[in-house]
């Protein structure tokens, strides 16, 4: 069996380069998991389902590049004012 898309219907369903800006308050959003999440901290989150979840629901304070260096991403800067802290 296979399915072939008029240009109409290819045309509804087009896929965008990127989603378009928030443009109030979401109600409800539903994802359909194989389990059930252990936790919402995104450091605790050892499911790779549940950590593709919660990358798209939390941003990190910080990044990994292509070279495994850590970058700022939400985070301007950062302080340690001792070496206990």
């Amino acid at each position: 069996m296979s399915a072939t898309l008029t240009a109409a219907q290819a045309q509804e369903n087009k896929l965008e380069g990127r989603t378009p800006a928030a443009v109030g308050p979401v109600e409800r959003v539903v994802w359909a998991l194989p389990v059930e999440p252990a936790s919402l901290d995104p450091a605790q989150a050892n499911e790779f389902v549940i950590a593709q979840v919660l990358a798209n629901a939390c941003e990190s304070l910080f990044v990994l590049d292509p070279e495994f260096k850590i970058q700022n991403w939400l985070a301007t800067s950062v302080s340690q004012p001792d070496q206990a802290t």
